[in-house]
């Protein structure tokens, strides 16, 4: 999923001047009808080379919320990368609370380095803890935790510590480098 201000600095040019000029109906998800369509026709099937297809949803700024939440439970997991993360990026700890509501725990890989404000992090977890639904997949976890994966060194290594951590949360392995943060209950 993509919102507006990621579309700002990945689309090419021509696509961002029909953006800025509002020349671009049914490209950026704008309404629930919009949502629902481009929903239907997303792809999880294998292509030719047996590798499974990016489905972008670029989404307006009021859109993207509910895209998340929808997306979200249904994931084999959920990787949040929060490198860099400042309490300000509210978007971002926005999406680590719905994932903590809506995901089970063990599906969830955060991804953190020496410039993260784990404390914003740690709280944004705490707070979603303290708010969970009724329907939740995690009210009966006895001790929750949440995969947090600390990315230091070259891309290389944490490319595949990554591969590792995201393989160990699909299919419910102990991440042997993903350390668990615990979650103050």
């Amino acid at each position: 999923m993509v919102g507006v201000d990621l579309a700002l600095r990945t689309l090419n040019a021509s696509t961002l001047e029909a953006l800025l000029l509002g020349k671009m109906p049914g490209r950026f998800l704008d309404s629930e009808d919009a949502v629902d369509t481009r929903l239907a026709t997303l792809s999880d099937r294998p292509e030719a080379d047996g590798s499974y297809p990016v489905n972008e949803l670029h989404c307006l700024p009021h859109m993207w919320p509910d895209v998340v939440g929808r997306l979200a439970p249904g994931a084999d997991v959920v990787l949040i990368d929060l490198r860099r993360l400042r309490a300000a990026n509210t978007g971002a700890l926005f999406e680590v609370s719905l994932a903590v509501q809506r995901v089970p725990l063990d599906r969830i890989v955060l991804l953190v380095d020496g410039r993260t404000d784990e404390r914003a992090v740690t709280e944004a977890i705490e707070q979603a803890w303290h708010r969970l639904p009724s329907g939740s997949p995690n009210v009966t976890v006895g001790k929750p935790q949440v995969r947090w994966l600390v990315c230091n060194g070259s891309h290389r290594a944490q490319d595949r510590r990554i591969g590792e951590a995201v393989f160990a949360a699909a299919f419910g392995e102990d991440g042997p480098r993903a350390a668990a943060l615990p979650v103050a209950t």
